[in-house]
């Protein structure tokens, strides 16, 4: 039996075609993906930039939207104040910049910055986006639209990048429209950047995987959430919710 469905979905890109300076991919989705808390413990896979393997997986459990970094890849995060636990995924403003060069305390980190924050295969590491308990209350995303920053590896060079998403006030996820990243390594990017209508062409691709896991994996991915800082948090909260009787599925704002 197979331990993973793919799905793949195409989405429309559109890249700068000017070879002289860096230049911009843009991704957008045909449809936008709610990642939404539910019971299903979903995953949905992006591969950036089309070279058939995965570079992050949104992840949607009973209590939890998070943000996976697969491999060395990493998001920026605003970090906590010492002990320095971590951080939830941060929101950029519409033009800001994403790089190398961020001032503290926003950092990029990967999902297994407790590790040597190289994610291997089958780890659910993730790193937050919304919480919830009997409301969802937590989100960096709650004013709106904004925009996440995000640095991968491609032929071992170092990329940045930003994804499209939208929040509310207590809702049970976000909204991913699509993502850009930049082509020239070390190059910051700002948030929101598309090509300029002069220099941009339409590419047909697959971009956009979608990984659903089945229900032994889910388990196994479980075990290993549970070894986690994020996992502990989630896991307690759920057994209070359990005990407490919140046990109902709540609707979408």
């Amino acid at each position: 039996m197979r331990t993973s469905d793919l799905i793949v979905v195409a989405a429309g890109i559109i890249s700068s075609t000017t070879a002289a300076s860096a230049a911009v991919v843009a991704v957008s989705l045909p449809e936008p993906l709610d990642v939404w808390t539910d019971f299903l413990n979903r995953s949905f896979s992006l591969d950036i930039d089309q070279n058939s393997s995965a570079d992050f997986t949104f992840l949607a459990t009973y209590s939890e939207a998070s943000v996976r970094t697969e491999r060395a890849n990493r998001v920026a995060i605003e970090v906590d104040p010492p002990p320095d636990l971590g951080g939830p995924l941060t929101s950029f403003p519409l033009g800001a910049l994403i790089g190398a060069d961020m001032a503290f305390p926003l950092e990029f980190r990967s999902a297994d910055h407790f590790g040597d924050g190289f994610v291997e295969e089958g780890e659910l590491l993730g790193i937050s986006i919304v919480i919830c308990f009997d409301s969802c209350s937590f989100t960096p995303f709650a004013e709106g639209r904004a925009y996440a920053g995000f640095e991968f590896e491609r032929n071992g060079l170092k990329h940045y990048g930003y994804f499209d998403l939208s929040g509310a006030p207590n809702s049970r996820g976000v909204t991913l429209y699509g993502w850009g990243w930049e082509t020239e390594p070390a190059t910051p990017i700002a948030a929101g950047a598309i090509p300029e209508p002069s220099t941009a062409a339409y590419v047909g691709g697959s971009a956009f995987l979608l990984l659903q896991r089945n229900a032994q994996t889910r388990k196994q991915n479980n075990k290993a959430l549970q070894r986690t800082a994020s996992g502990l948090l989630v896991s307690t909260l759920g057994l209070i919710r359990r005990f407490l009787g919140f046990v109902g599925a709540h609707s979408r704002p």
